[in-house]
């Protein structure tokens, strides 16, 4: 009996039609068309139809790996490549572009760079006048007028660098012109801060500010030749006798009371804190030491007077100062020994200061 043939799995056959008959067991095509192919050979064809897939697959995975591989060949190649096409310009952009914004300038040329920042600070002052205050301006224009010292000037002579504004005061990070424009008819503040003194009026001896070093005799010689660092002393001095009471002439080179009699009142009460009298002997020995003498013995006559008879009643503190302190700075230099022994001589006459906590 022979066996009937089977319907591929695979392959759509319309089951009407097939003509089956009961003789056989098998089925034919209506139309009398090519046997359908049995279930022994439909496996084998299978088979080597999976077989040609696999090897189309492992054919175009070979194909891709190989592509890979030329990829990857070809990429180190364009980077070894990109350098020798790459220009210096191309990575920082050009340097004048830069210049205005970046500091390109070698260490050494410091000086030079920082008159280019005075420059561009002075062009964009005049670009913006028209926004600026008076009193602005007026900084800006002591700022241009200062001799401009390097990072190591400025470390060596710290207190020729302050009045030269080139640095600032420790602890209050002030430069001079700012304190000049802030603090001066800030009585209470001049009275009870003890740190800007030392940085106003430097002496060769260590101050109660541990942050102002000792003024060195190089330091003094620096300040009595430059005419900017002595007319700020001389701003100072106007500052601080305004606070005493008293008013200073430039042109006449005399130091007299206040012209206002209710400001002489308030400030002259500040004599009654005995840490004045030691500011005064600090302001004076620091304009003797810097080449400002005339100054100087122009503030100690002033107070000459007013520790007299005919000035206010100085007390036993003033009196005291005046003797042990103020004559020592003076009376050995030969432009003022005669008129000390005078003074001296007319002190001795007067009659001993009473004890007073009132100045009237």
């Amino acid at each position: 009996m022979s066996q009937s043939p089977k319907v591929d799995p695979n392959v759509d056959t319309d089951i009407s039609t097939l003509d089956f008959s009961a003789d056989d067991n098998s089925y034919q095509l209506a139309d009398n068309s090519d046997p359908i192919p049995t279930l022994d050979s439909a496996p084998q064809e299978q088979d080597q139809e999976q077989e040609q897939d696999q090897e189309q697959d492992q054919d175009q995975e070979v194909l891709q790996r190989v592509d890979t591989l030329d990829q990857q060949e070809q990429e180190p190649q364009q980077r070894r490549s990109k350098p020798s096409q790459t220009t210096k310009s191309d990575i920082v952009g050009p340097v004048p572009s830069l210049a205005p914004d970046f500091d390109l300038v070698e260490p050494q040329e410091d000086d030079s760079e920082e008159k280019n920042s005075d420059k561009l600070d002075q062009s964009s002052g005049q670009e913006d006048e028209t926004d600026e205050t008076d009193e602005e301006t007026d900084s800006d224009s002591e700022m241009l007028q200062r001799t401009k010292l390097t990072d190591q000037q400025i470390r060596q002579f710290p207190n020729y660098a302050f009045q030269t504004l080139n640095k600032a005061s420790k602890p209050d990070n002030l430069f001079l012109h700012q304190m000049h424009k802030n603090w001066a008819n800030n009585f209470n503040l001049l009275e009870q801060n003890h740190a800007y003194i030392q940085w106003l009026f430097p002496l060769f001896e260590v101050g109660m500010n541990y942050q102002q070093p000792p003024m060195t005799q190089q330091e003094a010689d620096l300040i009595s030749r430059d005419e900017f660092a002595k007319k700020n002393m001389i701003t100072s001095f106007h500052m601080m006798l305004n606070f005493w009471g008293f008013q200073y002439d430039e042109n006449t080179k005399v130091v007299k009371r206040h012209d206002n009699p209710k400001q002489v009142k308030v400030c002259f009460d500040n004599w009654m804190n005995s840490h004045n009298n030691l500011r005064v002997t600090r302001c004076m020995k620091s304009f003797y030491i810097t080449g400002q003498k005339e100054e100087a013995f122009a503030f100690f006559r002033a107070l000459h007077y007013e520790c007299s008879p005919k000035g206010f009643p100085a007390g036993a503190g003033l009196r005291m100062s005046m003797d042990k302190f103020w004559f020592p700075i003076f009376e050995n230099d030969p432009l003022f020994e005669e008129e000390c022994k005078t003074l001296k001589e007319e002190s001795l006459t007067w009659e001993a200061p009473k004890k007073s906590r009132s100045w009237w």
